[in-house]
């Protein structure tokens, strides 16, 4: 009875085992010859071949993509990278000369002007914005402040009075320039001798939007573009500050009527504050009011 009992158990098993799909898994003795762990039909070493494959792969194409976007993203970097201010250094260019005076002798004849020249080499309007200060700062042309101008007047020496003393500078001072907060402006002191009683002068300036490369105008700096008539009267009030009373002749006179407000000389000082570029010497806008420069007693960072 036992006996039957057992073969029929056997046989219920069989039956049993032999209607399914059986995943399997045997490890084979460790060593030299040893099989891999066996899952199903696919050799966990295999598994692991495909996974690494695919991951190197992977990695690759990333790293690959990494490497091709990287220029962009770097000169995106660069061009969205905000400066305060830039580095610079002061040149000089020298276009001095001789010439030979009636007792044979020889006289220099100074003739040079300073400009700013920008360093950084990772700032992306630097050759740009170089470019538009030396068309500034110019000895180039006719007529005065240039070496051609110099140059003829020198040749009048029986009906000029010195011409070895003739000379014409454009100075940039180092404390003179404002640097910060994304804006940089230059005041350039140029000036001319060409005989007579006085010497003839002005100051040049020039204001560049560093992060924009783009040299600003005055009314820009104001805020008031489209208000001609307000920038005048802003330059007037800071005037009147300084004299009693202003005619219509003195007005027209000392804003030079003739030119817009978009082209008034102007700088900011080293502190900040505005200034509107007048001319000096004997007959310049400065005598009037008795001053080389007009603050417009408005400060460019309360703005």
């Amino acid at each position: 009875m036992r006996k039957k009992y057992f073969l029929l158990l056997a046989a219920l098993l069989t039956t049993s085992l032999a209607g399914c799909t059986i995943r399997f898994r045997t490890t084979e003795p460790k060593g030299e010859n040893a099989s891999a762990v066996t899952i199903g039909t696919e050799t966990t070493e295999e598994k692991e071949k495909s996974e690494t494959s695919e991951k190197t792969e992977d990695s690759a194409n990333k790293t690959s993509s990494s490497a091709s976007a990287s220029p962009s993203k770097e000169a995106e970097k660069t061009a969205a990278k905000h400066f305060d201010s830039l580095k610079y250094r002061i040149c000089r260019d020298d276009q001095s000369f001789d010439i030979t005076l009636s007792d044979g002798t020889t006289a220099t004849l100074p003739c040079y002007v300073d400009y700013i020249e920008i360093l950084d080499e990772s700032y992306p309007y630097r050759d740009e914005v170089n470019k538009k200060i030396r068309e500034k700062a110019s000895l180039e042309g006719e007529g005065q402040f240039t070496t051609e101008g110099l140059r003829s007047l020198a040749g009048y020496e029986d009906q000029m009075s010195h011409p070895a003393a003739y000379y014409v500078k454009g100075e940039i001072s180092d404390s003179e320039i404002y640097n910060e907060n994304g804006i940089m402006s230059v005041k350039s002191y140029v000036n001319e001798y060409s005989g007579g009683n006085g010497v003839f002068s002005k100051n040049i300036g020039y204001t560049l939007d560093i992060n924009t490369g783009k040299m600003l105008t005055l009314p820009q700096v104001l805020h008031m573009e489209n208000d001609d008539e307000g920038v005048k009267q802003v330059v007037l009030d800071a005037a009147m500050s300084y004299v009693d009373n202003i005619s219509d002749w003195d007005i027209n006179y000392f804003l030079n009527s003739e030119t817009k407000p978009a082209d008034y000389d102007f700088y900011i000082r080293e502190d900040g504050m505005i200034c509107y570029s007048m001319d000096t010497g004997e007959f310049g806008r400065a005598n009037y009011l008795g001053r080389e420069e007009l603050p417009l007693d408005i400060w460019i960072d309360e703005i």
